[in-house]
């Protein structure tokens, strides 16, 4: 069986992702708070799983929060009829979706701004246009699924289907 080969990120990729600076990176680093990995010419690379710990998404954790939220009943959260459409604001999407860190909520504003341009939109498309990774853009993409703001089309390629407040 082959092993899967984990994603790294540059250290200028991890830096946007993450919305810190490379001295904060370094810092981090230095303090045992983020593992780099070193290539032959020194430079560090950053593996995605590192980023999404730092972005406090585990796969574990989410779906335990998950079926939490499934219990709940959501009174602040407008969920679109079908067949009308229904505007909301940037701020009420992001409240809805929960980010469980300030770093999580920039990254679901960006990817916000990227569906709202878009309207229909592949996973691919979110991650290369919001320099997101993959783990990120899923989690974003099941949200909005789940809250009614998306309708999944096909396997990977969504739609908007509320107008956005600007």
């Amino acid at each position: 069986m082959g092993t899967k080969v984990e994603k790294m990120y540059k250290l200028r990729e991890a830096c946007e992702i993450l919305r810190v600076s490379k001295k904060t990176i370094y810092r981090w680093e230095k303090a045992g708070k983020i593992k780099c990995v070193r290539t032959p010419g020194n430079h560090r690379l950053i593996p995605e799983s590192e980023i999404s710990r730092i972005l406090s998404i585990k796969p574990e954790k989410l779906e335990k929060e998950r079926k939490i939220e499934d219990k709940k009943e959501k009174k602040d959260v407008i969920k679109p009829k079908t067949f009308q459409k229904v505007t909301v604001s940037r701020e009420e999407i992001l409240n809805a979706l929960q980010p469980t860190s300030m770093v999580q909520r920039s990254a679901f504003s960006d990817l916000i701004s990227t569906i709202v341009t878009l309207r229909q939109f592949t996973t691919v498309d979110l991650m290369s246009r919001a320099r997101c990774p993959e783990s990120i853009v899923k989690l974003f993409c099941d949200q909005m699924e789940k809250l009614g703001y998306l309708r999944k089309i096909d396997e990977n390629k969504y739609e908007l289907t509320v107008e956005v407040k600007t």
